[in-house]
């Protein structure tokens, strides 16, 4: 119950805009204003003791409490520190963060990265905070996280050892923007050790909200250094891994100077005149601040002396910074991959070359009613979430006929996982043409008769246990449905499905309308009169909870073409509920004639779903058997039926069946009683709330 709670108050703040881009909701509830006021008034520094400098907030494993890793570590705050600190020294620049004793350079250079755009990175550090104005100790950062931003608060008590910072430290020791910021994304995903080992696209993403493209650059097209060019100009944020040749490699150097096994930078792309023709450099920086490629175009590299002085100069190539320029000839040989994060228009800015039409879309998968796996599983497939997309307008550009569009499929809190040791699913997803009978149509779900009669049009790269898996596709214009899903069946996951279209596209969630059109039966006298003589009961006799079980477990005894161990009271309960219109508890004999009528048309259609006659349905046939009774519903409220109806072997027998039926019956006359005004919303005071819960 707690997590259906949580996603409807993610509803309700989306409705009103928090957790947007321009009011982030407040990680952990903290405000950061509010706080820092408060210790501004009494004087005193903030000790942020949702994440305090305790051993856990340091690891779990190697860096968790009593691991030699851990010892002699010591919090303290800059100005324990150094004599002089400060937030940043002439603005924030990609020489700022140099890596520490943690395996993270994956968000250093991406750090790195960040400082090239303006926009982007003025929105993750907000601007006003300070060592020397109005200091109280608290500092706090704003992230992209599965779909929201939030703003993150932190003390600024550091780990160091001998007096030394411990990770993330500037060339100077003094200036500590992207130590804070290291600290805020560690407490964002439960420990600095969980930092450990990642891909720059991840922090690309949480800095930005933006979405990412992977290139293998053994396969790469040949317009790659335009590509690179232009996502440059778009303030896209880029990076990329050198090749190791197995898992135990290490960050060992290359003879040229490079690091297997470790994250770069790309920070700037120029084509310039050199000799008799053109060179294409790139700029890069590896994130230890050192270290530098000592090939062609390095610093102070012979190339540069017939390079005119104005360009020389322009580039500002000689600086032992990590920073530096390459070939592109020799990036190619020596690098292995591309990642490059698209920005949302949010972060882009409006003064950007190019803008994105994106689509956004939170969904899950849950055991027994929404996780049917991938397309190899044939009779749950179905059951996973459905998105409708429709492309409108074909790309600008003449050498791509069609319409282009970058798709992220993402699982959340992997990160965070690690501490409790639980694995990523494996996910992926594809897409289908939408058939002209169903084109425009977001009401509807699409069955086995569309999705098993024709292959994908197009399917993810792969499917991977990583969190996120990104794609480019060019399609025609046109009608399509997206299908996410775990490689296995029945497999609990949250996720974030996002779309990147270059041109005018339309996106949305493909589900069912929640209604219900439910059987009323014809009650004659003579069939009161049956009833009566076949109970031996007069027409007023009341019948209550425990007389209505003995009732109807007798008279489902007698049948031999359904198996059930008979009802339970709370179903009776529900039962007797739903036909009680004086409030005692009771109904009479009218009432439980049509009560009986309408088991015997649900025992019917669980008998048709009951395909191998053992006496259950499993649950991914649920939502047509629902259906067929009369019930249509959205796939959050079907799982929390499976929920609270299914077996633990993801089967219903008949008596659980129709009691699912009767108690969804009820639900819906009390919300049509209460929405006088058909409206579809009702509003309740909490006593009415609990009066309603308890009934």
């Amino acid at each position: 119950m707690s997590g259906v709670a949580t996603l409807l108050a993610r509803e309700k703040d989306l409705a009103v805009g928090i957790g947007t881009f321009d009011q982030p909701a407040k990680y952990l509830n903290q405000d950061y204003n509010l706080l820092k006021k408060k210790c501004l008034q009494a004087g005193k520094l903030f000790i942020d003791n949702t994440f305090p400098g305790v051993p856990s907030a340091l690891g779990f494993n190697e860096l968790g409490p009593g691991s030699p890793r851990s010892k002699g570590v010591v919090w303290k705050r800059p100005g324990e520190i150094c004599a002089n600190p400060q937030f940043t020294i002439g603005g924030m620049s990609s020489t700022d963060a140099c890596q520490g004793a943690l395996p993270d350079c994956w968000l250093l250079a991406a750090i790195a990265a960040l400082t090239t755009n303006k926009n982007a990175i003025l929105h993750v550090i907000p601007d006003g905070q300070s060592f020397q104005v109005n200091y109280a100790g608290i500092f706090h950062f704003q992230f992209w996280q599965f779909g929201q931003w939030v703003d993150v608060v932190i003390d600024d008590q550091l780990p160091t050892v001998n007096g030394q910072l411990l990770f993330d430290h500037s060339p100077g020791q003094n200036e500590f923007w992207s130590v804070l910021l290291e600290k805020a994304y560690a407490k964002l995903n439960g420990c600095y050790e969980c930092l450990a080992g990642g891909s720059l696209t991840e922090a690309f993403e949480d800095f930005t909200g933006g979405i990412s493209e992977n290139y293998n650059l053994n396969k790469a097209p040949e317009n790659l250094f335009q590509i690179i060019c232009k996502a440059l100009n778009a303030g896209s944020l880029l990076g990329s891994y050198l090749d190791f040749s197995g898992p135990d490699d290490k960050e060992e150097r290359t003879p040229q100077n490079l690091i297997k096994r470790h994250g770069y930078s790309i920070l700037d792309a120029k084509e310039i005149n050199y000799k008799n023709g053109k060179e294409q450099l790139l700029r890069i920086r590896n994130p230890w601040g050192q270290v530098e490629w000592n090939g062609a175009w390095s610093d102070n590299a012979p190339e540069w002396n017939d390079v005119s002085p104005d360009v020389q100069s322009r580039l500002d190539y000689k600086a032992e910074d990590g920073e530096f320029w390459m070939s592109f000839s020799d990036y190619m040989k020596n690098y292995v991959r591309l990642e490059i994060c698209n920005l949302s228009p949010d972060t882009q800015g409006s003064g950007t070359v190019h803008q994105w039409t994106t689509s956004q879309f939170e969904g899950v998968w849950r055991i027994g009613s929404t996780a049917g796996g991938c397309i190899d599983h044939k009779a749950t497939f179905r059951m996973n979430p459905q998105f409708y997309f429709k492309l409108l307008e074909e790309d600008d550009d003449r050498n791509v006929r069609g319409c282009s569009f970058v798709v992220g499929l993402m699982q959340k809190n992997a990160r965070r996982n690690r501490i409790i040791d639980q694995d990523l699913n494996i996910i992926g997803f594809a897409i289908f043409q939408v058939p002209d009978k169903y084109k425009g149509l977001t009401n509807i779900r699409l069955g086995n008769d569309v999705l098993l009669k024709q292959d994908p049009i197009a399917i993810s790269s792969t499917f991977i246990d990583d969190r996120e898996e990104c794609d480019r596709f060019t399609l025609p214009p046109g009608d399509y449905v997206i299908i996410p899903s775990t490689q296995e069946p029945h497999k609990n996951g949250n996720f974030i499905l996002r779309f990147f279209f270059e041109k005018k596209a339309v996106a949305s969630r493909m589900e069912l309308p929640t209604n219900a059109e439910i059987y009323e039966p014809k009650i004659t006298a003579s069939v009161v009169d049956s009833h009566s003589r076949q109970l031996g009961a007069s027409k007023d006799s009341p019948i209550s909870a425990f007389k209505l079980l003995q009732l109807l477990n007798k008279q489902i005894a007698q049948r031999n073409d359904i198996k059930c161990s008979g009802f339970k009271i709370d179903i009776c309960r529900n039962m007797i509920s739903l036909l009680d219109k004086n409030g005692k508890g009771t109904i009479g004999l009218t009432e439980f004639a049509v009560l009986w009528e309408k088991i015997q048309k649900y025992l019917d259609i669980f008998k048709k779903y009951d395909t191998d006659k053992n006496g259950t349905i499993p649950s991914y046939l649920l939502r047509d058997a629902l259906h067929e009774a009369g019930f249509q519903m959205r796939g959050d409220v079907l799982h929390a039926v499976v929920l609270n109806f299914a077996e633990e072997s993801l089967t219903l027998n008949a008596d659980r069946f129709v009691g699912c039926l009767f108690r969804l019956e009820l639900l819906f006359k009390i919300f049509k009683t209460i929405d006088k005004d058909k409206s579809g919303t009702v509003q309740l005071s909490l006593g009415q709330w609990l009066l309603l819960g308890v009934f």
